[in-house]
C-alpha cells in the first residue's frame, strides 16, 4: 500500500468499533468538508452544530429506504482534533444494517472510506502526532496484558519528544537572524548579539541532550526486553553473561550445574536496556534445590523476549527439545567456546576467551527483539534515536563555532542541518516507504 500525500484532503469516514453486536457503534470522519456533508444527511436538533469548536449533539438519520434510528454526534473543528482537521464521531446502535446505510450515504455525499491508519496519519502529518506518540497508539491498539498497556499510555501522554518539537522551532527562529546578519554582512546591523546566539544554542543542546537520555534509559516500545541465557549445564551460560555485561557478575565453573540460581543484571545495547538474565542448565530435576532451580529458570524462559540458547558442541537436539516446551518464544542459538569447537552452521559461534561473536550476538538481539515485538516502528525508531544524535553533533559543532567566532556561513550550514534532523525525528522530513511501514499495519478507524 501507497500512501498518496495529495489525497490527505479528501473527506473519510471508517467504522471506529469492530463490526457484530454491541450496545453502540461509531463511525468516525474527518476531512475538510465533514461538517456540510453530515448537515445533509443528519437531522440534528441544533440550528447551527458546528459552530463551537467542540459539541456534542442529538439528531436523527433517516435513509432513502425508510431506516430511521437516532443518534449522538460528537465533533472537533480544526486544528484542535485528533487529525487536525474537521472531525466527528457518530454514535448509534450497533448493527450492520445501520453502519452499511450510514458509510453508503456519506459515500454518495463524496466521502471515501479511510485506509489504514489513515486518521493518525493525518494527525502525523498535521503535527498533531510525532513518531513515537504513534507507534505508542499501535502499541495501545495491541496491547496484549496490562503492563504493555501502562506502558504505551505513559508514552502516549508523556510526549518524549516535546522538548525537541520546541528545540527545532528555537533553532528556525535562530537561523533566520543568522542568514539575516549573512544578508547583511556589509551593513553596520546586528540581528543577533554574541551571547544571546551561544545562550540559545546552548539552550538547545540541553534539550536534545535530555531526550537522548530518556531515549537510552528505556526501551523504544516502551517495555524493557528480557534476554534470557539458557542451555544444557556447563554450556558456557555464565560465561556469556559476563562477557557480555564486560564484567564478573556470575560464578563460573567447570562443574555442570554450578548455577542453581538465576542472576540478572542491565544491558544496554544500541541504547535499548535490557535485563540480562543467565538461569540455571536445563536438566531433569530430580527433587529438592534442582527442582526449585528448574521452577526458577522456567518462569524466566516464559517471560523472555528473547532466549539465547547456549552449547558448548553440536547441541541442536538440546534446542530442538527445549524450543518444543515453549513454541511461542524467540530463540538465538550461540555456539560458545567457539576457539574449541565452531558447533552447527547455523548457530552464531562466540568465545568469550577471544570475545570473537559478542559483537555479533548483541546485534542480533536487538533485531529479533525488533522483530518480536507489537511495534511496526521499531526500525524507524532506531533511525529517530540516530537522527537526534546527528542533530545533537551538529549543535555542538555549531556551539564550538559561535564560542571562536567562525564564519557565520559555517554556523548556519551546522544549525540548518540540525533542524532538519530534529525535522526527521519529529516526523516534518518523511519518505513514501516510512508512511508505508508506519501507518499499514493500523486497522481502519484509526
Amino acid at each position: 500500500m501507497r500512501y498518496q500525500i495529495e489525497a490527505l484532503e479528501d473527506d473519510i469516514a471508517a467504522l471506529a468499533t469492530p463490526p457484530g453486536p454491541a450496545l453502540e457503534a461509531v463511525i468516525r470522519v474527518t476531512g475538510l468538508s465533514v461538517f456540510q456533508h453530515l448537515s445533509k444527511i443528519i437531522s440534528l436538533n441544533d440550528p447551527n452544530p458546528f459552530e463551537k469548536k467542540k459539541g456534542f449533539h442529538l439528531g436523527s438519520y433517516q435513509s432513502s429506504d425508510g431506516l430511521s434510528f437516532a443518534l449522538r454526534i460528537y465533533h472537533w473543528r480544526a486544528p484542535n482534533s485528533y487529525s487536525g482537521q474537521d472531525l466527528a464521531e457518530i454514535h448509534f446502535p450497533a448493527s450492520s444494517v445501520f453502519s452499511n446505510s450510514l458509510l453508503d450515504s456519506l459515500v454518495q455525499q463524496g466521502v471515501r472510506l479511510a485506509r489504514r491508519g489513515e486518521f493518525t496519519l493525518r494527525g502525523f502529518l498535521n503535527g498533531k502526532l510525532d513518531i513515537s506518540q504513534v507507534d505508542a497508539i499501535h502499541q495501545v491498539i495491541e496491547a496484549t496484558d496490562a503492563h504493555i498497556l501502562e506502558n504505551a499510555l505513559s508514552r502516549l501522554a508523556g510526549g518524549l519528544l516535546t522538548p525537541l518539537k520546541e528545540s527545532r522551532e528555537d533553532l528556525l527562529n535562530l537561523l533566520a537572524d543568522v542568514e539575516a546578519n549573512l544578508d547583511f554582512a556589509h551593513e553596520d546591523i546586528s540581528f543577533i548579539a554574541e551571547e544571546d546566539l551561544l545562550r540559545r544554542i546552548t539552550h538547545a543542546l540541553a534539550k536534545v541532550t535530555l531526550t537522548i537520555r530518556k531515549m537510552e534509559n528505556r526501551s523504544l516500545t516502551g517495555q524493557s526486553p528480557r534476554v534470557v541465557l539458557a542451555g544444557p549445564p556447563n554450556a558456557g551460560k555464565s560465561t556469556l553473561f559476563n562477557s557480555l555485561l564486560g564484567a564478573k557478575s556470575a560464578l563460573v565453573s567447570p562443574i555442570p550445574g554450578s548455577t542453581r540460581d538465576f542472576l540478572q543484571s542491565t544491558l544496554v545495547v544500541d541504547g535499548i536496556t535490557m535485563v540480562l538474565v543467565d538461569t540455571p542448565g536445563v536438566e531433569s530435576a530430580k527433587g529438592g534445590l534442582e527442582k526449585t532451580a528448574q521452577e526458577l529458570a522456567s518462569r524466566e524462559w516464559e517471560m523472555a523476549s528473547v532466549i539465547v540458547f547456549c552449547a558448548e558442541d553440536n547441541h541442536q537436539p538440546w534446542l530442538d527439545r527445549f524450543s518444543k516446551r515453549f513454541t511461542d518464544k524467540v530463540f538465538l542459538p550461540v555456539a560458545t567456546k567457539s576457539d574449541l569447537s565452531q558447533g552447527p552452521p547455523h548457530w552464531i559461534a562466540v568465545s568469550s576467551l577471544t570475545q570473537a561473536g559478542l559483537g555479533k550476538v548483541r546485534a542480533e538481539i536487538v533485531s529479533l527483539f525488533y522483530e518480536s515485538s507489537n511495534s511496526p516502528l521499531g526500525e524507524e525508531l532506531e533511525k529517530t534515536q540516530g537522527s537526534c544524535k546527528k542533530a545533537l553533533e551538529n549543535l555542538r559543532r555549531a556551539h564550538h563555532l559561535a564560542l571562536f567566532n567562525e564564519p557565520m556561513e559555517l554556523l548556519a550550514l551546522e544549525l540548518r542541518e540540525a533542524v532538519e534532523n530534529l525535522g526527521m525525528v519529529l516526523g516534518h522530513v518523511f519518505t513514501d516507504d516510512l508512511l508505508d511501514r508506519m501507518f499499514s499495519r493500523f486497522c481502519v478507524g484509526k
